[in-house]
């Protein structure tokens, strides 16, 4: 007997970017999603194309653009009928703007989310930190927006990014 009226969203994981991420990403959704039985969970559709250039060095300008795996990726969800789409890679969130316009679904922005959360927050936050990829620590760092929920911010500088990788 299912708990919940079964929803008719559709959730697309852009994964392969790291499969464990997607692995990761896909076993919390199970495990956040209340329900008793099967029936109860969400319906995902998972595209995890291990062939996307690394995201990281496209950024630093060493390597391929990855666009166009990530906008076909996010065709073949639509396609199969996903209703939003999810990317657990963070540092493929930077190159989100080049295919939001494209795709025809939302994307879920893991960082937008996280600096939305902050602003619900009670006490406020004060200062937010970022531990991430040189890929994901420069378009984060710069994207406007995405401390405002706090009075300070912490990006670490190329220096001390270098010493903790």
């Amino acid at each position: 007997m299912t708990t919940s009226a079964p929803t008719t969203e559709i959730i697309g994981i852009l994964g392969g970017m790291g499969p464990a991420a997607t692995a990761d990403f896909y076993a919390k959704l199970v495990a956040t999603t209340p329900g008793s039985s099967d029936q109860d969970h969400l319906r995902t559709v998972i595209w995890s194309d291990l062939t996307i250039p690394d995201r990281t060095e496209a950024l630093l300008g060493d390597g391929p653009d990855p666009t166009p795996w990530l906008l076909a990726g996010s065709r073949v969800l639509r396609e199969a009928g996903a209703t939003v789409i999810a990317i657990p890679c963070n540092t493929a969130h930077a190159f989100v703007p080049r295919i939001e316009d494209h795709v025809g679904l939302p994307i879920v922005h893991m960082i937008g989310e996280v600096a939305r959360h902050l602003g619900t927050l009670s006490p406020r936050v004060h200062t937010v930190g970022l531990l991430a990829t040189t890929g994901t620590v420069r378009p984060a760092c710069t994207r406007s927006g995405w401390t405002a929920s706090a009075s300070a911010s912490y990006c670490p500088t190329p220096p001390v990014r270098a010493t903790r990788s």
